[in-house]
C-alpha cells in the first residue's frame, strides 16, 4: 500500500487555514479603515454646517437689531443643508450687551457645535463678533 499522499494532507491544510486567515484579516483591517474615513468625513461635513448655522445666525443679528426677542422667525430655529440638520439659538447675555449664537448641527450619527460670542452696541446697532470656536457637546 502506498502512503505517499498521507504527509501531504496536513501540510494543504495548513497552508489552507493559514491563506483563509489572512484573507479574513484583510477583510477586517479594510473594513475598519473604511469605517474610519466615512467617520471622519461625517465630522467635517457636521462641523461644515454647524459654522454655517453659526454664521446665519449672525446675519439674524445684523438684519435684526431687536434680536433676540425679535429675530424675523422663531428662536431656536432649525435648517437643513444637505445631510445635517442645524439647531440656531440666540442667546441674550444681557447685563454685558453679548449675545451668543449657538449652532449644533446633526449629520446621521456625528453631531458639532459652534458658538459664536458677538457684542451688541445698543445705540448704534453695530456688532463685533468676539469669537467663534467650535465647543464640545
Amino acid at each position: 500500500m502506498n502512503k505517499s499522499g498521507v504527509a501531504t494532507l496536513p501540510v494543504i491544510l495548513l497552508i489552507s487555514s493559514i491563506v483563509i486567515e489572512l484573507t479574513i484579516a484583510g477583510v477586517v483591517v479594510s473594513a475598519l479603515l473604511t469605517n474610519t474615513v466615512f467617520s471622519s468625513r461625517l465630522s467635517t461635513e457636521a462641523l461644515a454646517a454647524a459654522r454655517a448655522g453659526a454664521q446665519d445666525g449672525l446675519v439674524k443679528i445684523i438684519r435684526y437689531k431687536s434680536c433676540p426677542t425679535s429675530c424675523g422667525g422663531a428662536v431656536p430655529y432649525s435648517i437643513t443643508l444637505g445631510r445635517a440638520t442645524v439647531l440656531v439659538e440666540i442667546i441674550d447675555n444681557a447685563p454685558v450687551n453679548t449675545l451668543t449664537v449657538r449652532s449644533t448641527a446633526t449629520v446621521i450619527s456625528r453631531k458639532k457645535m459652534v458658538e459664536a460670542l458677538v457684542g451688541v452696541d445698543t445705540t448704534t446697532g453695530k456688532i463685533d463678533v468676539i469669537s467663534i470656536a467650535e465647543k464640545p457637546i
